[in-house]
């Protein structure tokens, strides 16, 4: 393991899971080079779609910024070495569905409607699809 104490910059994640993640992001630098984040990054966002279900974002870099919503109590932002970790869960957002209307004036043009959908309502789509 990595000889190294990470620094919680803030999190409101458990501490058994802010312990995970750092556990995580130390077995990873053993695993890849440091300046490999996009791997480092992708081991820790596995371990933890694996362990937590699926979901979790994690970005890793010396240098970024970054703006985002997640879902409460599934965020930790910490340092460790030179490196900062940011490790997330996204919330549910609405499924996206879409259907294909033939356009009735032209036989050769098709329009596409996008409908998002907070939850399955097949009143709507036996109506209108």
């Amino acid at each position: 393991m990595l000889e190294g104490k990470a620094v919680i910059k803030e999190s409101d994640m458990p501490v058994k899971m802010q312990k995970q993640a750092m556990a995580s992001a130390s077995q990873a630098l053993d695993i890849y080079d440091v300046s490999d984040c996009v791997s480092i990054a992708a081991h820790i966002k596995k371990e933890f779609d694996g362990l937590f279900g699926c979901g979790w974002q994690c970005v890793v870099g010396s240098n970024f910024g970054c703006f985002f919503t997640h879902s409460q109590g599934t965020f930790i932002y910490f340092a460790m070495e030179t490196l900062n970790f940011l490790v997330f869960k996204a919330p549910l957002l609405p499924l996206l569905d879409f259907y294909i209307e033939r356009d009735r004036h032209e036989t050769t043009t098709w329009v596409v409607i996008f409908i998002p959908f907070l939850y399955d309502d097949n009143a709507f789509r036996n109506r209108f699809l």
